[in-house]
C-alpha cells in the first residue's frame, strides 16, 4: 500500500509526524508492504511549518 500524507500551508507539524512515524515504522515492520512519503497538491517545495 501507498500511502501520501498530504502538506498544505499552515499544517501543524505534529498532524504530519505522528502519521508518517506510525506508517513507515508499519512498512518496517511489514516489509515494505507499506510506503510513505510527504506530498504537495502545487508539486515539490520546500515545507515550512
Amino acid at each position: 500500500m501507498h500511502t501520501q500524507i498530504v502538506l498544505f500551508d499552515g499544517f501543524d507539524p505534529l498532524d504530519v509526524v505522528a502519521p508518517y512515524e506510525v506508517l513507515y515504522a508499519g512498512g518496517t515492520a511489514s516489509g515494505g508492504a507499506v510506503s510513505v512519503e510527504l506530498v504537495s497538491a502545487e508539486g515539490p517545495r520546500e515545507a515550512t511549518g
